[in-house]
């Protein structure tokens, strides 16, 4: 098995921190591209800031998520107030499909992201009259909140790993390895019910992954070394709603990435821009895979 360590998502030296800042603001003053978490990976660079001492007491992990999820947790007044992009994953869809046309004529092989790329992938696969694919990998979620996630296991064995976080959360290597093995097995599990592509299909050919957004941009990067091992001659990224250091990220590892949203916030949450953003299981993802892409005569683009 091999095992990569992801790379910094921002090079950018630390930007001032105003007076007015809150906590809610350090993952993007802190550690700019972490998500949610990259307090806890700021240490460094906010010691660096004469105006870091301004700033609240740094909060726990738990404290974080929480008030995270109070003031970012979309709510029905966002349908009243049309403050959301879209009405729902498959709505996105059909508007990324309008802006990924020009593409077509490359015939690209679509793959979405599990598990959120998939329904937002489905319209895109009808209005290019292709297959649908997904990326074989699979994340590592951090036992005692599920939502937060360490790295990503592929088909191939290998492990893509947020070293500084796993330190940071004081994972030990031994929990890791069981994480890993565990997800292993579900991701052939999945095998079973996805439409895999193998290396041969996308040798020589244009890959087009499609997600439901970026917070971070790292499980999409995991995505892209995925396909760039299957033999991809040329990636291009599409999603309805990015971050825009997630943005700059991934497009350091994709030949064109496409984003109908590009945001600058402190209080980025990929939610607030559905009107109806549900979990995805398993079973659902399955499920849309065995009906297939909807007829073309459905799919607006």
């Amino acid at each position: 098995m091999k095992t990569s360590v992801l790379p910094n998502a921002s090079s950018d030296p630390p930007r001032n921190i105003p007076h007015d800042v809150t906590s809610s603001d350090l993952e993007f003053y802190g550690y700019p591209g972490r998500g949610e978490w990259g307090m806890l990976h700021g240490k460094r660079e906010r010691d660096n800031s004469q105006d870091f001492a301004l700033i609240f007491p740094r909060l726990s992990p738990y404290s974080y998520k929480l008030c995270l999820s109070l003031v970012s947790h979309p709510t029905p007044e966002r349908r009243e107030t049309g403050m959301a992009w879209f009405k729902n994953r498959e709505d996105a869809g059909k508007q990324l499909a309008g802006r990924l046309s020009n593409i077509q004529s490359e015939a690209p092989v679509i793959l979405a992201v599990p598990r959120g790329g998939v329904p937002v992938a489905l319209p895109i696969a009808s209005a290019f009259n292709a297959p649908l694919g997904v990326v074989p990998m699979r994340k590592l979620s951090v036992p005692w909140l599920q939502d937060v996630v360490i790295g990503y296991v592929t088909n191939q064995g290998d492990l893509h790993l947020d070293q500084p976080l796993i330190g940071q959360l004081r994972i030990t290597p031994q929990e890791v390895h069981r994480m890993s093995k565990k997800e292993e097995l579900l991701l052939l599990e999945d095998l079973k019910h996805w439409k895999i592509i193998v290396p041969s299909t996308l040798s020589q050919k244009t890959a087009l992954i499609i997600d439901d957004g970026m917070h971070s941009g790292w499980t999409m990067f995991s995505a892209v070394e995925t396909v760039r091992k299957l033999g991809a001659k040329r990636i291009i990224v599409g999603i309805p709603v990015s971050h825009f250091r997630a943005k700059r990220f991934v497009g350091h590892h994709c030949d064109d990435i496409i984003s109908l949203v590009t945001e600058d916030v402190a209080l980025f949450e990929i939610a607030n821009y559905y009107e109806d953003f549900p979990e995805i299981s398993d079973d659902r993802i399955r499920s849309m895979l065995r009906a297939g892409p909807p007829h073309s005569d459905q799919t607006a683009a």
